[in-house]
Formats: C-alpha cells, sequence, structure tokens
C-alpha cells in the first residue's frame, strides 16, 4: 500500500473516532453469590428469558428495567439500568457487554456488575425494593484539583443539592455542574441516580449513604470520583461527561416540600 493511501485511511479512521459511540463500558464494580441454585440448567432458562425480556425493554427506548421468570424452584429475577446521559445505542451496547461478561461468572444463584454506563444485577430471590445494601462502595483518582478548597466547596454544595433532589424527580436522575470559586471558568459535573423500583425514601436513603462514602473517602478534592450501592449511584468529574442540554433543573426541587405536580418531570433532554 502506497503513502497516498495510508493517509486516505488513517484520515478516514479518524473520522469514524470521532463519530464512534462511547457506552462507557468501564468496569467499576462486580460480585457473585456463593451459593449455587438447586437446579442450575433450569435456573439458567429461566435467566435466559429475563435478560431476554430486558433487551426488548432497552429496545423500546427504556433506560431501566425489571424482569422475573417465577416458575419453578430455581425463579430468576433481573434488573439494568443505564445513565440517562447515554443514547439508547450507547445504552443497548452497555447492556451488551454486561450480559456478556455476567455469564462468565461462576454459577451462583445472584450477580451483579457495573460499568461507568449502566449496571446488570440478577438474584434467585426479588430484590427489586432493596435501596442500600453492606459492599457499597466509593473511588476516586489519584489526581487533586488545582484549587483543592474551591472544588471541596463547590462539589460538596452539588452533591448535597443532587442528594436532596433527585428523589423528587420523576426516573429518579439528575445530571447539574457547578462553578468552582466565584471568578472561575472551571466548574464540576455529577449525576446522581437511583433504581426506579425502590420509591422516594429508598432513594433519599441511599443518596445520603453514597454521599457519605464519597466525604468518608476523602474524595472531594479528587478531579473525579463515584459511589454506589445497590440502590443508586453517584458521579462527579472536572471534565464534562454529558452535554449541557442533558442538565437538569433541580432548583424547584430544592425548596421545602414538593414543587408542583407540572415540575415533576425530569427536565433533561436525552441524546438520540
Amino acid at each position: 500500500m502506497n503513502i497516498e493511501k495510508l493517509i486516505i485511511l488513517a484520515i478516514i479512521l479518524a473520522i469514524l473516532t470521532l463519530g464512534e459511540s462511547k457506552p462507557e463500558i468501564v468496569l467499576i464494580n462486580k460480585g457473585f453469590s456463593q451459593y449455587n441454585v438447586t437446579n442450575l440448567s433450569d435456573f439458567d432458562d429461566n435467566l435466559n428469558a429475563t435478560f431476554a425480556q430486558l433487551r426488548d425493554e432497552l429496545n423500546g427506548g427504556k433506560y431501566f428495567a425489571t424482569a422475573e421468570q417465577p416458575r419453578g424452584s430455581n425463579s430468576a429475577y433481573a434488573m439494568v439500568q443505564c445513565r440517562k446521559y447515554l443514547s439508547s445505542a450507547d445504552c443497548i451496547a452497555c447492556f451488551t457487554a454486561a450480559e456478556s461478561l455476567i455469564r462468565k461468572f461462576p454459577p451462583a444463584n445472584g450477580a451483579r456488575l457495573m460499568y461507568l454506563g449502566c449496571f446488570l444485577r440478577y438474584e434467585s430471590s426479588k430484590f427489586f425494593d432493596q435501596s442500600t445494601q453492606e459492599g457499597r462502595v466509593a473511588s476516586c483518582g489519584n489526581q487533586t484539583a488545582s484549587d483543592a478548597t474551591a472544588f471541596e466547596i463547590a462539589l460538596s454544595g452539588l452533591l448535597a443539592d443532587l442528594q436532596v433532589a433527585t428523589p423528587k424527580i420523576n426516573g429518579f436522575f439528575a445530571a447539574n455542574k457547578r462553578a468552582i470559586g466565584e471568578s472561575s471558568s472551571l466548574e464540576v459535573y455529577a449525576i446522581a441516580q437511583c433504581v426506579e423500583s425502590i420509591n422516594e425514601s429508598g432513594c433519599r436513603e441511599c443518596l445520603q449513604v453514597a454521599n457519605g462514602n464519597v466525604k468518608t473517602t476523602r474524595c472531594l478534592t479528587s478531579t473525579a470520583g463515584w459511589a454506589l450501592d445497590v440502590g443508586c449511584f453517584l458521579r462527579y468529574s472536572s471534565t464534562p461527561f454529558f452535554a449541557d442540554n442533558q442538565t437538569t433543573d433541580i432548583t424547584p426541587f430544592l425548596k421545602t416540600g414538593k414543587p408542583p405536580n407540572s415540575l415533576f418531570t425530569t427536565l433533561y433532554l436525552k441524546c438520540t
């Protein structure tokens, strides 16, 4: 191949790279039960059926879904959730990766894994109303913000507001950003999300625990971090990971009491 063709190929690859999807398939947590089901073949059949149901829901444009096959003594229950700033195609791609990996886990009656872009969980018993559980974690990068004090103040306030607002928002998802310092053009970006099968108080409790874990792991001066529990997820970064038109107006939800019903719709726009 001559040099001209190599140059043309490089340009084409660069263009394709700029337009490629970003389903955020970065593994941040995984685990599985130490107990096997009584009949693995029957359980696998039920699990396959629940995964197929989840995929159908995502193909229909949803970002959260549960499925169950309570047949026989080896029932299977499953749940998937994607971050709502992803496109529908990226959500499905994230689920596909999660399904592929979780099937490689040792045979067990329960397992879960989480990517930055989505999570997948299954159990032999119904778990959809769980909001917190032992094993919750928080993590942050090793890069400290240039103005650590101003960054911590901005991030702490933003996470506190998301903790208050998100449980009041239909769909339990909020994305927001905050300026760092009074005269700085720098910002910190964050999201909060709860599984949609728990109630408002469960979401509030979960985010309170997650926010507390961010603080206790001393992540508030790090330029990126996240915290998770079985019922919720927090993530923040000094660089944007969602678009400006996906930012949620959380101001009405920070007031005492609940906002009018007309405001109970999540004020974000999803990428398509």
